[in-house]
């Protein structure tokens, strides 16, 4: 399979329609104030990885995937991952992941979910929490419902886990 990365040193625009088939996307960042902005359907069967943000919906500064352009990636990713190698993010989006979704970090960063999340129903989504070499903190403030499909919920290495929302 290949492999296609997107670095930019400000935002990545994805502009119309666009399908990966069975090939991986990694779309990175790389300065602060940076939009990962897609306006058009984002289809693969590959994984997708969106790295360097601060900000995992609609919110104000830091690196951002909004909530339009989370509703544009398409159901039949194998794998959505959300990472952040060098800060702390935040999900502060009310949003149902269509697919398995990850959302890690580096050792020492801070995960925070703001917003209700939840698996679509009729999807076969999983929501993977930490990362399986590195060990974040994770903050878990909103609601994480899995129950339209079943799905799982999974708290990988984490450094410390604080839940105070609903799972």
């Amino acid at each position: 399979r290949d492999r296609l990365y997107i670095t930019h040193r400000g935002d990545v625009h994805i502009n119309g329609n666009v399908n990966m088939g069975a090939n991986r996307l990694d779309l990175w960042t790389d300065a602060a104030g940076d939009t990962v902005d897609i306006t058009g359907s984002l289809a693969g069967t590959g994984q997708l990885e969106i790295t360097t943000l601060s900000n995992i919906g609609t919110a104000a500064g830091g690196d951002t995937i909004t909530d339009a352009s989370l509703g544009n990636i398409t159901d039949g990713w194998s794998t959505v991952v959300f990472d952040s190698i060098h800060s702390n993010y935040t999900v502060n989006t009310a949003h149902q992941f269509v697919d398995d979704t990850y959302f890690q970090a580096n050792t020492g960063r801070t995960v925070t979910v703001n917003g209700t999340i939840a698996t679509a129903a009729g999807t076969d989504g999983v929501l993977r929490f930490g990362h399986s070499s590195q060990s974040p903190t994770l903050d878990i403030n909103a609601a994480i419902d899995t129950s339209a499909n079943g799905g799982v919920v999974h708290f990988r290495k984490a450094a410390t886990l604080d839940v105070s929302g609903n799972i």
